[in-house]
């Protein structure tokens, strides 16, 4: 049985002076370096507030007084060709936690939100995907999600991935067909949970593994989700359930 999260707190970046940044990231890196290794408390920094971010949501959970899991939220503005939108984020939440955790309706919720706020205009959510649990939500929540089992990536869609990669400077292992990037975030996880993650069978997760068998080196897969009605639609039904399921 998992432990009771009994409270959670969000903030907007924006409230934060430096110091209280500072103080923030340095209280926030002690839970995250539980959870992940393989990142400094500088470039964690440079995750959690992202300068080039038009606005960024952070959820803190906690059991009591103690922090044990977050969520970073960030909202960009690409204007290239075209003028979209794209949203990106960060989470962890130590293990012993895990289970029914809020981070992922948290994700979902802000990307429906966003993309409401935005009807006239493409809005993409974008991942560097370190571990085969993020992409199988994804999948669990998104009909569409590229690259996927289901479908070839369209090439339009191929080419924002290609300008989403340089504009964030996401570093590639490979050849960008291959989707795979340096990261440097490795899941802290038991030899018993990587192999239970090396045997699951669902389709999305065997995918995940094949496009990225090195992922406990810290490298991660490049996924970008369209926020059509399609997509809105799912994400909602989704959200929906795990209100009923409560």
């Amino acid at each position: 049985m998992n432990n009771p999260i009994t409270d959670f707190k969000i903030i907007k970046s924006d409230s934060l002076t430096e110091k209280q940044r500072d103080d923030f990231v340095e209280k926030l890196y002690f839970v995250h370096s539980k959870i992940f290794s393989g990142i400094d408390l500088q470039t964690f920094r440079a995750y959690i507030f992202n300068q080039k971010a038009t606005s960024q949501k952070i959820m803190l959970l906690y059991d009591k007084i103690k922090i044990i899991g977050y969520c970073a939220v960030h909202f960009f503005r690409i204007t290239t060709d075209d003028k979209y939108y794209v949203i990106r984020a960060e989470a962890g939440i130590l293990p012993e936690y895990r289970g029914n955790s809020p981070l992922v309706k948290f994700i979902f919720c802000e990307i429906f939100r966003h993309a409401l706020k935005h009807t006239f205009r493409d809005v993409y959510y974008l991942g560097t995907l370190v571990h085969p649990s993020s992409y199988h939500n994804f999948h669990k929540f998104c009909d569409l999600v590229y690259p996927s089992f289901k479908q070839e990536t369209p090439q339009v869609i191929f080419h924002i991935m290609q300008e989403l990669v340089q504009y964030f400077g996401i570093k590639l292992k490979g050849p960008i067909e291959k989707m795979t990037c340096e990261v440097g975030w490795i899941t802290r996880e038991t030899a018993e949970e990587q192999l239970k993650w090396q045997q699951r069978k669902e389709d999305d997760i065997r995918y995940y593994l094949r496009l990225n068998p090195a992922y406990r080196e810290g490298l991660g897969l490049i996924t970008l989700i369209p926020c059509t009605l399609t997509n809105l639609l799912s994400i909602l039904i989704n959200l929906f359930k795990i209100s009923v399921m409560k």
